[in-house]
């Protein structure tokens, strides 16, 4: 399902772009609660190739929005302003 992609997730967008780090770099830091945000929590999933952020829902439930590398430099320029999400594996 597609979601809006919340506005401090898309501000993670714009750092993880800023560090310039390619997805080889990212994944040898790899860590799945790097970012703690009021909306979730997220961070680089080197299986993935993505950032998987938890989202929880209004219903005090979660879904994972992953973004690639890309997607996220999209996200941060304002390109794209919502991504698939999913229930958690």
């Amino acid at each position: 399902m597609q979601i809006p992609v919340p506005d401090d997730l898309a501000a993670i967008c714009r750092e993880v772009v800023a560090e310039g780090k390619p997805d080889a770099a990212w994944a040898e830091i790899e860590a799945g609660d790097w970012f703690q945000t009021d909306t979730g929590t997220g961070g680089y999933e080197a299986d993935e190739h993505a950032f998987i952020f938890s989202v929880h829902t209004s219903d005090n439930g979660e879904l994972w929005l992953p973004l690639t590398l890309v997607e996220a430099a999209a996200v941060a320029r304002g390109e794209r302003t919502s991504a698939e999400a999913r229930r958690p594996e």
